[in-house]
């Protein structure tokens, strides 16, 4: 009995080592729908005026800052290595800037929030993908020329224009491009890092007319910035 014990256990041992090559030669599919959150910090950032140079015209705002959001996917792990997959993020921003512009006028730039929607191309290894990325973006931008209270000399002053504080919004639409790398921690959570670079043309900002009737000059703005995130997955 002993000796069929003995035997026994050194078939098992036996099955069980010749199944870890087949084991080790399994590799992680990146086919599937993922749903995840992500968040990072916004650099390069400018909104542009396209008048003249100060001090002849506005400075131009750097809206740096922080953002987080959701994104859902679906990747294709196709029969060589490669993966193709399509993206939808959406992220909400803390992201703006104030610059004085002399004569006690301030202009100041805020994106509030921006998406894309894009496709991304990488090269499988095992469950480490590294991957390029493109297509369509969108931010929530806003520019505002202001005038405080109490200013006593120059353009600004009440006899002048009075105080005002007047903004507007843009829905601008554009584009991105960039690349990043992902790794699944297990079959089911992936983590990754990305970086973008969000150009959204150039927009013309109504400031409408101060507090004594006077005409705030329209300006029209280029805006771009750059992404870096860090995000997490969960794979269906």
């Amino acid at each position: 009995m002993r000796s069929v014990a003995i035997a026994s256990a050194g078939f098992a041992v036996f099955t069980a080592l010749a199944a870890l090559p087949a084991v080790a030669q399994e590799r992680f599919n990146w086919t599937g729908a993922y749903i995840g959150i992500h968040g990072g910090k916004s650099f390069n950032a400018e909104m542009d005026p396209t008048l003249a140079d100060p001090p002849a015209g506005p400075p131009t705002q750097y809206p740096d800052g922080w953002f987080g959001g959701v994104q859902i996917a679906y990747d294709w792990h196709l029969p060589s290595r490669f993966v193709i997959g399509a993206i939808v993020d959406a992220s909400f921003a803390d992201m703006e800037d104030v610059q004085p512009d002399g004569n006690f006028i301030k202009q100041s730039s805020k994106i509030d929030s921006f998406g894309t929607a894009r496709i991304r191309i990488g090269y499988a290894e095992d469950r480490v993908l590294p991957y390029l990325t493109a297509g369509l973006a969108w931010a929530n931008l806003q520019y505002g020329e202001s005038c405080p209270e109490g200013a006593q000399f120059g353009f600004c002053r009440p006899a002048a224009a009075g105080p005002y504080n007047n903004k507007d919004s843009h829905l601008a639409l554009g584009w991105t491009v960039g690349g990043g790398i992902r790794v699944a921690l297990t079959s089911q959570w992936i983590v990754g890092a990305e970086y973008l670079h969000f150009d959204m043309g150039s927009d013309t900002y109504e400031l409408g007319f101060s507090s004594t009737g006077r005409k705030v000059t329209d300006k029209p703005i280029d805006t771009q910035f750059d992404t870096f995130r860090f995000s997490l997955d969960y794979k269906f």
